[in-house]
């Protein structure tokens, strides 16, 4: 009995380690912001509590400072804490360019040194590093308030992903409004944007032919078509019909591989069938 608790206190000491591995090589992925870069205004004597007067980076980060204090994250901080707050970050003097090679510390040591004060930081570059998400943000304070706090700050912003940049590049904006939006139909060919955007069409140029085309094959209907290069973050579905009526469409699973997409479903015994395209996006 010694010998097999001892052999079952070793395998979970070695499953510990290879959890903890594999942790650490997820929180390993590194994302540097390089989108537009965005000013923050946090007005003097605003009530920090308020959504407007915090710079809400992501879900756990949000950014912020009450009076004399320094910034804190209220996300997770109820005020300012000397070398704790802000909550979830490091900072280090220096541009994203250079993130790997750089040395973080807290907020308060890094406007001690070399800076002195918060106040002597303004106009230096610097890179905020958000541990949840291993996030590094360039960010450069352009105003540091007195006594009743306030501050000024530009900072990048996340890249765009592959739909936004499509929204850039034809309607020269980024977000789902407007021409731009994801359902609507720009040229008037029949195919909203987002079916323009997976099927690597031009969504200001008619193009009625684009889609791949369903064909009748080995005893059903099939469809098999290769991701275009650079379209990322949208699911490719179909459904099959025979009647085209609301309520009668049945998803078809995707039996392709990598970035192959492949529909298909047997005909039977009734020859008339119908496919359609779902593609979505968050």
């Amino acid at each position: 009995m010694k010998t097999s608790r001892t052999t079952a206190r070793r395998f979970a000491w070695v499953g510990a380690l290879v959890l903890a591995a594999l942790t650490s090589k997820l929180q390993s992925a590194t994302v540097v912001w390089t989108g537009p870069p965005i000013t923050i205004v946090n007005a003097a004597g605003s009530d920090p509590s308020l959504p407007e007067n915090q710079d809400r980076i992501t879900d756990s980060v949000w950014l912020t400072r009450a009076g004399t204090q320094g910034i804190f994250n209220i996300a997770s901080d109820t005020s300012y804490a000397h070398h704790v707050s802000p909550a979830g970050t490091e900072w280090a003097s220096g541009t994203t360019a250079d993130y790997a090679t750089l040395t973080y510390t807290d907020w308060e040591t890094w406007t001690g040194t070399p800076h002195g004060s918060p106040p002597s930081t303004v106009g230096h570059n610097a890179v905020l590093h958000l541990l949840d998400g291993n996030i590094y943000i360039d960010i450069t304070f352009t105003a540091w308030g007195g006594s009743s706090g306030g501050f000024t700050y530009v900072r990048s912003t996340a890249p765009p992903t592959g739909l936004e940049a499509w929204r850039q590049k034809f309607f020269n904006i980024t977000t789902n409004t407007g021409p731009a939006a994801d359902n609507f139909d720009f040229d008037n060919d029949g195919l909203v944007n987002i079916l323009e955007y997976a099927f690597g069409l031009n969504p200001t140029q008619a193009d009625a032919t684009g889609l791949p085309q369903p064909q009748l094959s080995a005893g059903g209907l099939g469809v098999s078509f290769s991701q275009p290069a650079g379209v990322s973050g949208i699911t490719y579905g179909a459904e099959w019909s025979r009647t085209l009526a609301a309520g009668s469409w049945t998803p078809i699973a995707d039996t392709g591989t990598g970035s192959t997409h492949t529909f298909y479903v047997p005909v039977g015994s009734n020859p008339r069938m119908f496919m359609r395209y779902v593609v979505t996006a968050p």
